[in-house]
């Protein structure tokens, strides 16, 4: 298992203390991984898709414990991940608006940072959870120090970037593209420790400090 993963898992079992950091850190996966489809009468369907196995079903439950939905898992196979497979959450028509209401989602709007959901620092320390669930990558500290959240929502990377910026421990993010992706990274590595630990992800922060 690769670091990135096992820091996904370890942050997939971290229990938040409250329900608005439940909300919180479904909103940053929605933000970061989620995409809506229209179909016919004006009904939608909400899909969110990840291709680590834990983020699929920490997804699925924060979306039955905090919206009381019941969405379809559903398990693709994915000829560009070498056969691996890939997962997808699907919600559809009056459920899927309440739930992208309820994540501060407002649809024909660009996708950023609600406000309304990250006013308390907890919640901005889960909805910046749910974003690295989605959309975010650590390398093996064997290697290099970085850390990184790759999105193509230009207003969410912003978003992300002010987060990570307003931070008390003075975290000095960089805004970069890379093809169709705003990314938004940390290269130092007492600074990747620092917001791991923030996360959730004690474990993983000590063995990328030691």
């Amino acid at each position: 298992m690769s670091y990135s993963s096992q820091t996904k898992e370890e942050l997939c079992r971290f229990e938040p203390d409250s329900v608005c950091c439940l909300l919180a850190e479904l909103s940053g996966i929605v933000c970061a991984a989620g995409s809506v489809i229209y179909r016919g009468g004006g009904d939608k369907r909400l899909s969110i898709e990840t291709e680590n196995n834990a983020v699929a079903r920490r997804a699925f439950r924060l979306l039955r414990e905090v919206f009381d939905v019941q969405p379809q898992l559903v398990t693709l196979k994915r000829s560009r991940l070498g056969g691996r497979s890939a997962y997808r959450i699907e919600i559809s028509g009056s459920e899927a608006s309440f739930v992208l209401e309820g994540c501060g989602i407002e649809m024909g709007q660009r996708r950023g940072v609600p406000r309304e959901i990250t006013v308390r620092k907890c919640c901005r320390m889960s909805f910046l959870r749910g974003v690295f669930l989605a959309c975010g990558s650590v390398t093996d500290p064997e290697k290099e120090y970085h850390l990184e959240f790759a999105t193509p929502h230009a207003s969410l990377a912003s978003g992300l970037f002010a987060l990570i910026s307003g931070m008390e421990d003075g975290m000095q993010p960089a805004l970069a593209a890379r093809k169709n992706n705003m990314l938004v990274y940390l290269k130092e590595s007492e600074r990747i420790a620092d917001l791991l630990t923030y996360l959730g992800a004690h474990s993983s922060a000590m063995e990328l400090m030691q």
